[in-house]
């Protein structure tokens, strides 16, 4: 697995397209790699790639995750992650700057990481696992 571009954001307004086009080009060379790519422009990531059958063919093939920090943000980011065929999908919060609930949503993330007091980690994931996995998680801490 590459995590790529781990101190940018490859879907930045001020990212040059050829800079994209390389890193889409090299994902198609090495099919046998798993791609991460975190952004917090998840919003740009249809928009930069439908235009380019190369970009846009290769998002089933990348995990495609989102860098949020509060409800705000998750609320505002998620559904937009979920319309992207990406092949996989995961939610970054770091900083996590208070309480993220994703319960009663119909979600479906692969994994989550979040940074921050044991307070909002207890909540997040409390919120963010089934009743089974959550009362496994309460036994571990």
């Amino acid at each position: 697995r590459v995590f790529c571009a781990s101190l940018a954001d490859v879907f930045d307004n001020e990212a040059p397209i050829k800079w994209r086009m390389n890193l889409f080009s090299l994902i198609a060379d090495t099919p046998n790699l798993d791609w991460l790519i975190l952004t917090k422009r998840i919003g740009n990531v249809i928009k930069m790639c439908q235009g380019d059958s190369l970009m846009f063919d290769q998002l089933p093939r990348i995990w495609l995750g989102i860098t949020v920090c509060n409800q705000e943000e998750a609320d505002r980011d998620v559904p937009k992650l979920l319309q992207i065929p990406a092949g996989k999908r995961f939610i970054s919060c770091e900083p996590l700057l208070g309480e993220i609930r994703l319960d009663g949503k119909d979600y479906h993330v692969e994994a989550l990481a979040a940074m921050s007091e044991n307070r909002f980690m207890r909540h997040f994931i409390g919120a963010s696992l089934s009743k089974t996995s959550a009362s496994e998680a309460q036994k571990t801490r």
